[in-house]
């Protein structure tokens, strides 16, 4: 029903109760009394409208790694209408909602860029007695983390020779190695086949250092040491004649 209707004859007053949305018309009559005919019918127009919805969401927005497949957020109260969920703004390509009961799913996420932001509109839909309500759920793609590993950490190498040491990194960023003593070691880096190669100049010991800067969708690793020992190697001497008469 639209509206439910009672009347107090003692203060002649007619209470009109909305039930859901639309018209109804009230008729208000009167019987034949002791002294009176019946009265004229009077009819009141009466027009329910819906209430505001509500919708409220239990995150509003987050920040999410790069590679990151799908993330979820779940509507936690709402006036009862049916939940949808769209994106919002500029639309994204390949991300996609799914709604299950009150818990919604974006997915698509794992390829977007870091700075990508992604808007996901969260309705209850309109009902006999409610408007529709809305809340929003912004994604941002950040940066994932990223690490460097080392096939070795300490190397001993003889002056004026060299050893290689290969790496894994799974960041976007560029290589690079340095060394804490140059007069010891020397160091550079392929970054085709993750190699980096030690020089070994003098006697003594230096720090090589392999570090990689951020990337368009990596965070900039901890950097890796290799601590190098360089020994010095054997001496000669030759003489034009070792013994004489």
């Amino acid at each position: 029903g639209i509206a439910t209707t009672s009347v107090d004859t003692s203060t002649k007053t007619i209470t009109i109760n909305g039930i859901t949305a639309g018209t109804a018309t009230i008729t208000v009559s009167a019987t034949e009394g002791t002294n009176y005919s019946a009265a004229d019918d009077k009819t009141i127009s009466v027009t329910v409208n819906r209430i505001a919805g509500n919708i409220e969401l239990d995150k509003t927005s987050e920040n999410v790694a790069y590679g990151t497949a799908s993330v979820s957020f779940n509507v936690t109260k709402h006036h009862g209408g049916t939940i949808t969920a769209v994106q919002s703004g500029t639309s994204v390509l390949g991300v996609t909602t799914e709604v299950n009961g009150s818990r919604i799913t974006v997915s698509g996420l794992g390829g977007l860029t870091a700075g990508t932001k992604v808007t996901i509109k969260a309705t209850s839909g309109q009902t006999p007695v409610y408007e529709s309500a809305s809340a929003d759920y912004t994604i941002t793609i950040i940066r994932a983390n990223s690490t460097i590993t080392l096939s070795s950490t300490e190397e001993t190498i003889d002056a004026l020779g060299h050893t290689t040491v290969t790496y894994t990194y799974n960041g976007d960023g560029v290589v690079s190695v340095s060394s804490s003593n140059t007069d010891v070691a020397t160091t550079s880096v392929d970054t085709n086949t993750k190699t980096i190669t030690i020089n070994g100049l003098t006697d003594g010991t230096a720090n090589i250092t392999v570090s990689a800067n951020a990337g368009t969708n990596y965070n900039a690793p901890e950097s890796k040491t290799i601590s190098v020992t360089v020994n010095r190697i054997a001496g000669n001497i030759t003489l034009d004649k070792t013994s004489e008469e």
